[in-house]
């Protein structure tokens, strides 16, 4: 009886196992990173610290108090599409909590820039700013992610740069493409493109002009040959300074929040807040105390 017991526990811990593996790998696919990636170091190290009872409780609680935003966050990524992982970018930006630090700095949950917003048609003076809008923040942070995506063609991309600028990772990532690509064809190296492209960089490096010119790089020797991926970013990425490194543990972050969500360890993730938010178009010339008045507020 023992012996039957035994071999169950053990196809039950198997098929466990490979249902995680399975859902762990789901969440580098959705952000378009290679399968590989699950065992380079540095992430195994992230994820195991953020796995740890401690973090899980603390990250838990965060979602707890926070059930309205991250209820608000979830809706829109279902209905904008995104990869889910993208709903862990206010946990990490602002734990998901509504602030602003003075008008010249980020502000919201999604911790929008001045220019950013501006950018993305968020009111943002005297009056009223619409970062701190739940709804319209998180409409224009997807907003600004798909316009990312449409140009860097992976997800992981689009993350980066929400981080640490388009500029700053497509010239990282043009530059791993011409050195992947000189390492692979040492030989290339006096090419007359190559050493255009070469030129390119040094310009934008100097000047920060020639933003067209880094994409021709990367979609000539980065995206056509297919196998420059983010395990390589993050193994060259000390000798060569392609990204921030605060940016490459950004998404290792990210992607660890991810799959411990997947393995049902954030019980807070799914709260329903105990407040519903709903769209209300009010007649111009409403007073804020009026509105206060008929859903009593303040009373």
């Amino acid at each position: 009886m023992n012996k039957i017991f035994f071999i169950i526990l053990i196809l039950i811990n198997n098929l466990l196992a490979n249902f995680t593996e399975e859902t762990d790998l789901k969440v580098l696919k959705d952000l378009d990173i290679e399968t590989s990636f699950i065992n380079e170091p540095s992430f195994q190290s992230i994820l195991k610290e953020y796995s740890s009872s401690q973090n899980i409780t603390y990250y838990n609680n965060i979602l707890k108090k926070s059930s309205l935003n991250a209820q608000i966050v979830r809706e829109e990524i279902e209905n904008e599409n995104l990869p889910q992982s993208v709903f862990f970018i206010p946990m990490l930006e602002s734990s998901f909590s509504n602030q602003i630090n003075g008008k010249k700095n980020p502000a919201g949950i999604w911790q929008i820039m001045p220019q950013t917003a501006t950018n993305l048609k968020l009111r943002n003076d005297e009056f009223i700013d619409e970062r701190l809008d739940l709804v319209k923040s998180t409409t224009a942070a997807s907003s600004y992610l798909k316009r990312y995506y449409k140009k860097l063609d992976k997800w992981y991309l689009a993350l980066l740069a929400y981080n640490c600028g388009e500029g700053r990772v497509i010239y990282g990532m043009a530059k791993a493409s011409l050195d992947k690509y000189l390492e692979e064809n040492p030989s290339k190296s006096v090419d007359s493109t190559i050493r255009i492209y070469k030129n390119y960089l040094a310009e934008y490096k100097k000047n920060k002009s020639g933003l067209s010119d880094l994409y021709e790089i990367y979609n000539q020797l980065g995206k056509r040959n297919g196998n420059l991926g983010f395990s390589y970013i993050v193994k060259n990425n000390k000798a060569n300074d392609y990204i921030p490194d605060s940016s490459l543990v950004y998404i290792q972050k990210i992607i660890a929040f991810s799959m411990i969500a997947n393995r049902d360890l954030f019980k807070s993730i799914d709260k329903k807040s105990k407040y519903q938010l709903e769209k209300v178009k009010a007649h111009k010339g409403l007073q804020l105390k009026s509105l206060a008045n008929i859903i009593e507020i303040g009373r």
